[in-house]
C-alpha cells in the first residue's frame, strides 16, 4: 500500500483500499472464483493502481518543472530589465532563503517586481520620447 501525503491521507487510503479489498473478496466468494483467478485480478487491480498513481506524479511532476521554468524566467527578466534600467540592485528579488519559499512564493514575489520594472522602463521610453 503507498502512503500518499501526511498520516491523515494515509490513513484514510489505507482504509479505503481495505474495505474495497474486503467488498472485492465478498463479490468474488459469491461468483465462486477460483483462489488462483482471484490472485491474479488482484495483481490486475494493484497494477492498474500503480500506473494511475505513476501518471499522477507524472503529471504533478511536469507541473513543479514549469513552476521551474516560470520562476527562472522572471527571474531573468528581472535581472534584464534591471541592466536596462541602470539600476543595480545587490539584493535578489526573491528572498535569501529560497530553501523555505515554494515554488507558488517564489514566482508571486518576483512578479510584481517584474511588472514594476517594466512600468518605469515604459515610463523612461515615454519621457525620451518626448524629447
Amino acid at each position: 500500500m503507498l502512503a500518499i501525503g501526511g498520516p491523515i491521507t494515509s490513513i484514510h487510503t489505507s482504509t479505503t483500499c481495505t474495505s474495497l479489498l474486503r467488498e472485492f473478496e465478498q463479490i468474488w466468494n459469491d461468483i465462486g472464483g477460483t483462489e488462483k483467478d482471484k490472485d491474479r485480478m488482484l495483481m490486475e487491480l494493484e497494477r492498474g493502481c500503480l500506473d494511475v498513481y505513476r501518471r499522477n506524479i507524472d503529471e504533478v511532476a511536469n507541473t513543479k518543472a514549469r513552476f521551474h521554468q516560470s520562476v527562472a524566467a522572471k527571474e531573468a527578466e528581472n535581472s534584464t530589465l534591471m541592466a536596462a534600467l541602470g539600476e543595480h540592485d545587490i539584493h535578489p528579488p526573491i528572498k535569501s532563503d529560497k530553501r523555505s519559499a515554494s515554488l507558488k512564493e517564489k514566482l508571486a514575489s518576483v512578479t510584481p517586481l517584474v511588472e514594476e520594472l517594466k512600468k518605469k522602463k515604459r515610463g523612461k521610453v515615454e519621457t525620451i520620447c518626448r524629447y
